[in-house]
């Protein structure tokens, strides 16, 4: 049910995405005056439609007006393409499908209609934020100075391609959907049309349709590209589309026996401009190259003409339909040269990826660590390349006989000839980007080496076998990289959308909670982060990781009349003077009471292993009460909080261990269970259990015998506190616990590596409404030395 529901959610903005892409066909068709075959109405609409929404983004197209132009290309899809489908191959539509089924269960079979690399990559929210603002949904309040506008000005206004959030946002506009649950139906239709193009492009040359089927299904699924897909790299994905698609989009022209003209390069010179829509004017790299190998069969009668008739004016139509790439250009150039080609500039990496890694073959959990399959990973991939380079060497042979195979050949050597230029000037990260959009062009290739193999009897048994065999590693490591996706959990998404709505414009909001989609989702608030680089709150924390309350400075909080605080745990209070507004299942908000005084200073104590409170020593009381004023008195503030166990101290299952890089975390390996006493405040009285817990699959929580779950897909950022269970405590006042994690699972998201259980923590229920906080007169400060307290304020008298 959790898998329908999520495809539900999805398919409104598929249907839009599909019509809009068929309906910029149709159009592109009567534009070119002929009409494009029917695998190449996806990848070359698709390019259209997002050319279009690029421009419209750039003029400031009026949102009704882009919500009007993307009904009426629905409308003319839905016309043109009904009678059309009937004629289609079967074998075609299936490749196109399962391809789009596939990438679509990757993320839906975690039951979350959301996008992947959470916890993992933050590029996603890049896109969700242009797309707010690029033709989308943000309000007037996002105006507001705060984390959305900062991190929109720095990206956009500085020449980042916009073409693909723009697209994100028309179909935002459109549906009235939030981005976030577009993003990946919008990849997963993208690789079904790279699907498409490349099912089109061997069309000429492999005659041998379940080949044919075969290399265009692998050329989808290379495992980099498909790791790079699943964590929502909507740039690389649609560039592989588009780049595909301006190939795909010469062979009717090179096969008609009429000569070519500018209309008929008309698809794929709006591919082209897409595709540097998308990327930018790296996508020349690719481009350039592509466009040399195609423009030789052009050529070779009358050169001159139709240099100056035919490819000439085609080059321009592709830069004036890419003009908003070159606005800002200079500005991405100095920014972009830097992230680019700095070699210690790794994103997300933990080092370079080595080029193998575009033979689409990497039988491991994780593409940035070593295969734990290394010698099938090894005898796969060097099939692979090999049968990649039967295929190229198959190719160029047909190429130098037949028109028809250049722009296969022209779109495998542009990949190719882009990625090394990359890799011998880029930094790592744009290394492993250029060998993303490699793997699809290489695994063609197996395609292309499949139907050159000899014969044995009338079907390719070789062939047919060798393909299968290379299949079978490329989906294997597909399987094993979908078990690791990691969504963004639906429901705590839902909950921040909701403070969204209800704080509009009421900010700005204060952030502690390291959680880079509130950017995007309270974007209305807005919002300012802790530790955020784009300028913030400033705190002694560590970026990526969620700081407490009581770590940010006390001007900045001051200066905030909201914030956002993640109850439980070792979770501070927040400052005397804020009071709570509302409170949901994972977060409350707290506003800024004005008729309260505000405190000049703060003692901290306590950390998350002791529940967020500590005794103060008396030279610490001392020492602070030496700095009140006349006129000025100390506040405390203390909460029942009964104990905290470190799981670290608890006997762990055989390949649990503590993580290396935080010895309060312990990473869960398998199926296991733990258990441990805590102690609550007293006998028979209710109390709530949390632990700062990241959990993929479903965890059994059992509390003196009441038996619970949490998740599965309860991911949060490090430091964040999630609510276990909520109990009543034994005759003895303890909580006897037991967590148990089953075992492994064939399902998509039920990995071990996002998965991170720390200290648990025995609070009072709603343990920040009921903190406890008094005024205390410096002349008895001396008694808090001997008191459990969570922190300790100089503020006026009131």
């Amino acid at each position: 049910l959790r898998v329908i529901n999520a495809l539900l959610v999805w398919a409104p903005g598929l249907l839009v995405a599909a019509l809009a892409a068929a309906g910029a066909a149709a159009v592109l068709s009567r534009a070119a005056g002929a009409r494009l075959p029917l695998a190449l109405v996806l990848p070359v609409g698709l390019a259209a439609t997002c050319a279009l929404a690029a421009l419209a983004a750039w003029v400031g197209l009026p949102g009704a007006a882009v919500v009007a132009v993307i009904a009426v290309l629905c409308v003319a899809g839905l016309l043109d393409l009904a009678p059309r489908i009937r004629g289609a191959d079967p074998l075609g539509v299936a490749v196109v499908g399962l391809t789009l089924l596939v990438y679509l269960l990757a993320i839906a079979t975690t039951g979350q209609a959301t996008v992947g690399g959470y916890t993992t990559i933050g590029d996603p929210v890049i896109h969700l934020v242009g797309a707010d603002q690029l033709l989308g949904s943000a309000s007037r309040f996002a105006e507001q100075d705060g984390a959305f506008r900062t991190f929109f000005e720095t990206y956009y206004e500085n020449g980042y391609p916009a073409a693909g959030a723009a697209l994100l946002g028309a179909l935002s506009a459109t549906t009235g959907q939030d981005p976030i649950h577009l993003l990946h139906p919008l990849i997963s239709l993208a690789m079904a049309g790279t699907a498409s193009a490349v099912w089109a492009l061997l069309t000429p040359i492999v005659e041998h349709r379940v080949l044919r089927a075969g290399g265009a299904l692998l050329a989808a699924f290379p495992q980099l590209t498909f790791n790079f897909a699943i964590t929502a790299s909507l740039k690389e994905m649609l560039a592989i589309t588009f780049l595909a698609a301006t190939a795909a989009a010469v062979v009717p022209v090179l096969r008609s026996d009429d000569p070519p003209t500018v209309r008929r390069l008309l698809p794929a010179a709006i591919s082209a401009a897409a595709t540097l829509g998308v990327v930018g004017v790296a996508g020349g790299i690719f481009l350039a190259p592509l466009a040399l190998v195609v423009a030789v069969p052009l050529l070779r009668q009358q050169p001159v003409r139709r240099l100056a008739t035919v490819i000439a004016p085609a080059i321009l139509a592709t830069v004036v339909l890419a003009a908003p790439t070159f606005v800002g250009l200079r500005e991405y150039l100095e920014v972009s040269a830097v992230s680019l080609t700095t070699q210690t500039e790794l994103g997300n990496l933990s080092g370079s990826l080595p080029l193998r890694q575009a033979l689409g073959v990497w039988l491991g959990p994780d593409f940035r660590s070593s295969a734990q399959h290394w010698q099938s990973t090894r005898a796969l991939g060097t099939l692979a390349g090999l049968l990649a380079l039967v295929g190229l060497a198959a190719l160029a042979l047909r190429a130098a006989r037949s028109r028809a195979a250049v722009p296969l050949l022209g779109w495998v050597l542009g990949t190719a000839i882009g990625a090394w230029i990359t890799i011998d000037r880029g930094s790592p990260w744009a290394d492993a980007k250029a060998l993303v959009i490699l793997g699809p062009a290489i695994l063609a290739l197996t395609g292309v080496g499949a139907a050159a193999l000899p014969r044995f009897g009338r079907p390719p048994i070789a062939g047919l076998l060798v393909l299968l065999a290379v299949g079978a590693g490329v989906g294997g490591s597909a399987a094993l990289a979908a078990r690791e996706v990691g969504p963004v959990p639906s429901a705590r998404y839902d909950e921040l959308a909701s403070i969204n709505e209800r704080f509009a414009g009421q900010g700005p909001m204060g952030v502690a909670e390291f959680e880079e989609y509130v950017r995007h989702v309270l974007r209305d608030v807005p919002v300012k982060l802790a530790n955020d680089p784009f300028g913030g709150l400033v705190t002694g924390g560590t970026f990526g990781v969620t700081s407490d309350m009581d770590e940010l400075e006390l001007g900045g909080v001051e200066s905030m009349r909201l914030l956002l605080v993640r109850p439980g745990g070792g979770a501070s209070r927040p400052p005397s003077n804020f009071v709570r507004k509302w409170s949901g299942r994972y977060y409350e908000v707290w506003g800024r009471d004005d008729r309260l005084p505000v405190p000049r200073a703060r003692l901290l104590l306590g950390t998350a292993d002791t529940g967020g409170q500590a005794q103060p020593t008396c030279q610490q009381v001392r020492e602070l009460t030496a700095g009140v004023a006349a006129g000025e008195e100390l506040v405390v503030a203390s909460r029942p909080v009964a104990s905290s166990v470190p799981l670290r101290e608890t006997e762990l299952p055989v390949g649990w261990s503590v993580d290396p890089r935080d010895e309060r975390l312990v990473r869960p390996y398998g199926g296991g269970r733990l258990e441990l006493t805590l102690r609550g405040p007293a006998p028979n009285v209710p109390v709530a259990v949390w632990s700062e817990i990241s959990a993929s699959r479903t965890v059994t929580v059992t509390a003196n015998g009441v038996r619970s779950e949490l998740g599965p897909q309860e991911l949060n950022p490090y430091a964040s506190p999630t609510r276990l269970t909520t109990v009543r405590t034994d005759a003895r006042g303890d909580v006897r616990l037991t967590l148990e994690r089953p075992r492994k699972q064939p399902r998509a998201g039920w990995g071990n590596r996002r998965d991170r259980w720390g200290p648990v923590t025995v609070t009072v229920p709603d343990p920040l409404g009921v903190t406890t906080v008094r005024r205390v007169d410096p002349d008895d400060a001396r008694a808090l030395c001997r008191q459990t307290l969570d922190w300790i304020e100089i503020a006026p008298t009131r």
